[in-house]
Parts: structure tokens; sequence; C-alpha cells
């Protein structure tokens, strides 16, 4: 009787998120116009800002990792933050430029942070993405979000998983979209752009929205500043297109 109990807990489980899963996949359109899209931002030297509070946090963080550091050997890596704290509001009016992507976690759609941080993205001019569970919430609903994808759940164990799903595939298609068209085809073992590791480059010129021009072994290129104070002649630690410190040269 135990084993049919434990067998039938099981079948239970699985029913739960068969529906969300089945309804999910038949937004196949939709993710796939937000995969275009976001492949679109990433061509014009954009990066993806991801947040979400509270457990939603957590997927926030995983996508940035996903992005900035590919599981699969040979895709790129591409510029991605994850805002950890709450505020992400004024975060993203410090760090966005209108060329970026900024990804919203709600496991019912009913988060009000994420919503202003998605609101104010869409005054920047940035595309706004947003994951979202049960019927979608006011996020869904909201003129602010280009793409809604929702997991139509009220259990956030089920939300949750099919959100993971849902951002494997957008990583997957992100990079399937922009294919060579990304960049000019890399002929060096560690480069700016696509490499997994910090590459120190030399600023040449600083430009507006937070970019710059670099010298590097290929010539110059440009990167972004938004997370650190450099000007013309610094040393600077750049990965996938994105300073991350400022280098401090010997002397003497």
């Amino acid at each position: 009787m135990a084993q049919e109990t434990a067998a039938d807990a099981v079948r239970t489980a699985f029913r739960r998120r068969v529906d969300p899963g089945r309804a999910l996949g038949e937004d196949a359109d939709l993710i796939a116009a937000a995969c275009r899209d976001v492949a679109e931002r990433f061509r014009r030297g954009g990066k993806i800002i991801t947040f979400g509070d509270g457990g939603a946090a957590s997927d926030a963080q995983h996508v940035a990792v996903e992005f900035l550091h590919p599981a699969i050997v040979g895709k790129r890596a591409l510029p991605a933050l994850s805002l950890t704290e709450g505020g992400f509001a004024d975060r993203l009016r410090s760090l966005a430029s209108p060329r970026d992507i900024a990804l919203g976690f709600s496991r019912d759609g009913r988060c009000a942070n994420v919503l202003e941080a998605l609101r104010v993205a869409r005054e920047l001019g940035v595309l706004t993405v947003a994951l979202l569970g049960g019927d979608g919430g006011d996020i869904a609903g909201d003129k602010a979000v280009d793409h809604a994808l929702i997991a139509r759940s009220d259990d956030p164990c089920v939300v949750k998983e099919l959100h993971v799903t849902a951002y494997h595939i957008l990583w997957e298609l992100v990079h399937v979209f922009i294919g060579e068209e990304f960049a000019a085809p890399c002929h060096e073992d560690v480069c700016i752009t696509c490499s997994d590791t910090a590459v120190r480059v030399r600023v040449r010129e600083v430009l507006d929205d937070g970019l710059a021009i670099v010298d590097t072994e290929n010539g110059p290129e440009e990167i972004s500043l938004a997370l650190v104070d450099a000007g013309p002649g610094d040393t600077v630690l750049v990965h996938a297109k994105e300073a991350i410190a400022v280098v401090e040269e010997p002397t003497g």
C-alpha cells in the first residue's frame, strides 16, 4: 500500500506539470519572437540585465551566468548583469542603455518591484521581457512589457521548473539567431567578444551611453564601461565586451 501511495504521489506530481508545460509549449511563437528580439539587441552591442525578487532572484542570477559563461564550448560569451538587490528601477536608470534587454522574473506576475523596473526600462528604450507564473498577473497585461512568457501554474515549484526550461530555450535560440552575424570571425584564442577569459586592454576613447573604444590585438573595438569608472589611457579587464575592473599599471 505504501508503494502504491508513493507511486500515486509521483503520478500526481507529474500531472501538475503536464498542462502548464504543454501551455508554455503552445506559446512557441511568442518565445521565438522574444528570442529574435533579444538576439537583435545583442547584435547592436547590448547586454541583458536580469532581476527578480525573493526566490526568483536565483533564476535571474542563473540566466546572467549562462550568457556570460556558456556551458557549451564554442558558444559566444554575451554581456549580462544580474541585479541582486531591491531598487531595480533605480539601478536600471544608471546601468541601462537603449540597446539593452531587461529580463524580469515574477512567479505570480504581481511583483511591484519587477513591474516598476520594467516600466523604467521601457522608458529608456530597453527591450523588456518578463518570465511570469500564475495567470501572468499585472505584469503580463502592462504595456511596458514587450514579451510576456507565462508558466500557467499557481505552484511556485512548477513555475520555477518551467522558467528554467524557458530561459534555457531563450539562451539556445538567441545563439541560433545571432549566428555568425554577431561579429567578424574570431582569430584569437582569447578575445574581448567571445572568450570566457577576461582580457586586458587600454581605453582609447570614451563615447556616449557608457561605451568606449579600446585598443586590442585585432585593432580598435567597442566595449561597455557601465560597471567601471575609466577614462582614456586606463587599462581595463574586459569580459564579453563588458569592462569589469580597472587595472593599475605597475610603476617604476
